[in-house]
Order: C-alpha cells, then sequence, then structure tokens
C-alpha cells in the first residue's frame, strides 16, 4: 500500500472515491508541448499550495510519472539521496514532503529538450494548515519530462538548506573535504 492511500485512508472514508476522481487535473499528455509540461509542473507545485488535503494528496497520487519514474533530493551540496526509486514511490515521497510544507512560491521554464525547471523557495510548516514556519530554503529542480509522452522521468530537487530563519538570511555549512557546496544562484530566463 502507497503512503499516499495510506493519507488519503486518514481523511476519507470506506466509501469515498478513488484518488483518480480526485484532485486538480493534469493537462492532456499529448501532444507535449513546452505548455503542456510546464502546466504539469504548475500542477505539481498548485498541490503543494492546495489547502485541501485530500484535493492535494490526490493531485500528487495522478501525478504522470514514469513507471520508473524517480526523486532525488540533493541537500546542501552532499550527494543526491533517491528517495523515489519507481513512480509510485515518488508520488508517496511527494506526498509526504508536502506534509512539510506551508507554501511554495516559484518560477517556471520549460526547454525544448524535456527539462523543465523549477526555481523556487520554499516556507516549512504544517502542511494544508499553512502554518509557517520561520524557515526557508532555496531549491532549483531541472525536471526531466519525456517529451514523448509528457511523463516525469527524474526530477532531482537541489535544496539549500535553510536559507533564511526567522527572517535572517543564513549561509548554511558545505561538506569539506568534498568540493562540494550549496547550490549556485541561479537566474532563470523568463
Amino acid at each position: 500500500m502507497h503512503l499516499s492511500t495510506l493519507l488519503l485512508g486518514f481523511f476519507l472514508s470506506a466509501s469515498a472515491a478513488p484518488t483518480a476522481n480526485l484532485g486538480t487535473p493534469y493537462p492532456p499528455l499529448t501532444p507535449c508541448t513546452k505548455d503542456t509540461r510546464l502546466k504539469i509542473a504548475q500542477t505539481i507545485i498548485g498541490a503543494f499550495n492546495d489547502p485541501n488535503d485530500l484535493n492535494s494528496i490526490a493531485t500528487l497520487e495522478n501525478a504522470p510519472f514514469k513507471p520508473d519514474g524517480t526523486i532525488e533530493f540533493c541537500i546542501n551540496g552532499a550527494p543526491c539521496l533517491r528517495l523515489g526509486l519507481n513512480g509510485a514511490i515518488s508520488k508517496d515521497v511527494a506526498a509526504a514532503a508536502r506534509q512539510a510544507v506551508a507554501r511554495v512560491d516559484t518560477i517556471f521554464t520549460a526547454y525544448d529538450n524535456g527539462t523543465t525547471v523549477m526555481d523556487a523557495e520554499v516556507t516549512f510548516g504544517v502542511g494544508a494548515l499553512g502554518v509557517p514556519l520561520p524557515i526557508k530554503t532555496a531549491i532549483y529542480v531541472p525536471g526531466v519530462i519525456d517529451t514523448q509522452d509528457c511523463r516525469i522521468i527524474d526530477p532531482p530537487a537541489y535544496f539549500t538548506l535553510p536559507n533564511e530563519v526567522a527572517g535572517f538570511p543564513v549561509t548554511p555549512p558545505t561538506l569539506p573535504g568534498l568540493g562540494l557546496g550549496t547550490i549556485p544562484d541561479v537566474t532563470v530566463p523568463s
């Protein structure tokens, strides 16, 4: 049983509709244009900002991951951790991560090669309650979406954690001796 199914079970009675009938719909996946890929990314982030837990979790559960699609978290220059080993687990990871997020403010850019970049600031908090904690992080996600079927392949998420605490900028430690540091400042083309 998937984590997102367990979370939905927490909020739904046994007679409730399956997740396919809930959530914000994704755009048709064909043709797979830049606009379609942007709408997919916007729908996913919309789920993180949605105050309705049921809708949010269902939207993430319905995300168009490839069956072998993965999610990796790369924090403060450390080697990436693959948390979503396949499409189903990746959806569960997204649903679980959403519970620690109060708000995501982002800029998206889609490129012809299938890369859809999200450059965002995440305010941590208590999920759908929207109760923010005074901790923010910068996140950069160069997600790869298959240009043939518009399904998500691999969105590595590069975090600088934290970059602000109680309104004050923070420079997090880097990993000494590995030559790795925080993600560089990125200016996303408009």
